[in-house]
């Protein structure tokens, strides 16, 4: 074991943090990191079709070894009369199925190296929005080269991650009411701050903090970035500091954007897509809020399904246990007109929309996507966040975060906006103060389908 490992391990914190702050982040990070990173910025001057066409054989690489070496996908070679020789290109890579979290957790081993020891891999965890557990295994070299794509995503729109420090608002809870709602990583540069305790109260320390350190990036959650910025606008509060929010991990509704633009018009708002399963990536630029896609992350397929586009990802990174043809369970909204040549990473992608399953069934059998209820809610003009739960075939719960003191002309209102679209299912409406966040994930779920 190298002495950078030996002090990151087992040294005492004061060592560490000396460690941390003297040695670059791309050293530590090993060479791995530095020559991914150093690719993937040297491929943004390159042509987009020899970026294709790299991805091509990167695909049929990866096909070749999981044919050879992974269980899963050589009994689906023999058993359907397939060879390596039937795939010639990217597209045909619909001659493989579909997987998802249910088939992999039926049979885990199916999908990894047979070569590699099972029980020495790292384990990596996913609950997901919908709360289901999924576990599944890679090498570290996974960290190192996601982070590469994370940091090329920061620095598209001026920001230097891991290098320079940042906030954080995400990943981080409090374990009890006595710990601080804020926690230091020297590690990654990082203050962490907790997204669960963002109030008219705590903001103000939030923002004393922000004010003291000066750092120029705030990453978070897009809803976390829509309630700072209602909550610097409420309290009458600045933070002149920040030049750039990232965000990652929901979809930014419109709205939602409006509101930060209008609060912080100085500061970049910008984002990025991926996934803990690390089967495709995209991200915003400093030249436009579509999406690029990662072409050397992964192949990503947007798949017809129930009138929206399913985010199907085939991942480059995880050898030890390849994923051809995941299913994402995300949707995706594309442009018109997909750049698919000139120089660099191809724009494919408006939004993000958010998970499938995010959909109101009315007992009608109309399948009502999540979607088509941001945009009418928020021009409701006393409405600030709301959810939406259907609990029963005929009935759903909505709760709402109002501006201001709520009353019964506003819900009746509210109301009847919302069965021009839900026909005759019951509307239950609940006034709060807050729309609670996931305890595994720390997002916030607008849609939620409890029935299906």
């Amino acid at each position: 074991m190298g002495i950078a490992k030996k002090v990151q391990k087992s040294g005492p914190s004061t060592i560490k943090k000396l460690f941390y702050r003297s040695v670059p982040f791309s050293y530590r990070y090993e060479r791995t990191y530095r020559n991914t990173l150093r690719q993937l910025l040297a491929n943004e001057e390159r042509d987009t079709e020899v970026l294709l066409a790299e991805q091509n054989t990167a695909f049929l690489n990866l096909l070749g070894h999981a044919a050879r070496n992974v269980p899963f996908y050589r009994n689906y070679l023999r058993e359907n009369g397939l060879t390596i020789r039937d795939f010639e290109s990217v597209a045909d890579i619909v001659k493989l199925p579909v997987v998802n979290k249910e088939i992999i957790n039926s049979d885990p081993r199916a999908f990894i190296d047979e070569r590699l020891d099972h029980d020495k891999l790292l384990e990596f965890k996913t609950s997901g929005s919908t709360g289901a557990k999924f576990i599944f295994r890679g090498t570290d070299s996974m960290y190192k080269k996601e982070a590469a794509f994370v940091t090329r995503a920061y620095r598209s729109h001026g920001s230097n991650l891991y290098d320079d420090w940042s906030f954080w608002i995400r990943r981080y809870v409090p374990a009890s009411d006595r710990d601080p709602l804020f926690k230091e990583d020297p590690e990654l540069r990082r203050i962490y701050m907790s997204a669960y305790h963002l109030n008219n109260q705590s903001v103000h320390e939030y923002v004393e903090l922000i004010n003291r350190y000066r750092f120029e990036t705030i990453s978070t959650y897009p809803s976390s970035a829509y309630s700072l910025a209602c909550l610097l606008e409420e309290e009458g509060l600045r933070i002149p500091y920040v030049k750039s929010i990232h965000l990652a991990s929901e979809m930014l509704i419109d709205a939602w954007a409006d509101k930060i633009r209008s609060v912080l018009p100085e500061v970049r708002l910008k984002a990025h897509y991926g996934q803990m399963e690390k089967t495709a990536f995209f991200h915003q630029t400093e030249e436009s809020d579509n999406y690029v896609d990662d072409l050397e992350y992964g192949v990503t397929e947007f798949v017809d399904f129930n009138g929206v586009k399913k985010v199907i990802g085939t991942g480059f990174l995880n050898e030890a246990m390849p994923f051809i043809r995941y299913d994402t369970g995300d949707t995706v909204e594309l442009l018109d007109n997909s750049a698919r040549k000139g120089t660099g990473l191809p724009e494919t992608v408006r939004r993000f929309i958010g998970r499938s399953d995010d959909i109101i069934i009315t007992p009608e059998g109309n399948r009502l996507p999540g979607v088509n209820f941001y945009t009418m809610m928020y021009k409701i003009p006393w409405i600030k966040m709301f959810q939406i739960i259907q609990e029963e075939t005929d009935k759903v719960r909505v709760k709402i975060v109002p501006y201001g003191a709520w009353t019964d002309e506003m819900a009746d209102t509210t109301r009847a906006k919302l069965s021009e679209r839900l026909g005759s299912m019951k509307i239950y409406i609940e006034e709060c103060s807050e729309i609670p966040r996931s305890s595994s994930t720390g997002k916030i779920r607008c849609i939620h389908n409890a029935v299906v």
